[in-house]
């Protein structure tokens, strides 16, 4: 299964970084035809982002097809 995540600006620089953690137990839940993972990556601030910083323990919406998410 292939898909993706939604990052927010300051998440790809810290990530670029290698500043995050992975974590072993994460939740998936299908809200309104959408696939949100809970608690999978622990991404530490950007230090240079001012304005637009992010939640280091934030749901992230993955990028499925719909095909794969009636699989699932």
């Amino acid at each position: 299964m292939n898909g993706g995540i939604i990052l927010e600006g300051s998440e790809v620089k810290s990530l670029r970084k290698r500043r995050c953690q992975h974590r072993r137990k994460a939740n998936a839940a299908v809200e309104d035809g959408e696939l949100w993972f809970g608690g999978l990556l622990n991404v530490a601030p950007y230090k240079q982002a001012k304005t637009f910083t992010h939640e280091e323990r934030r749901r992230r919406k993955l990028l499925v097809s719909k095909k794969q998410l009636s699989h699932l």
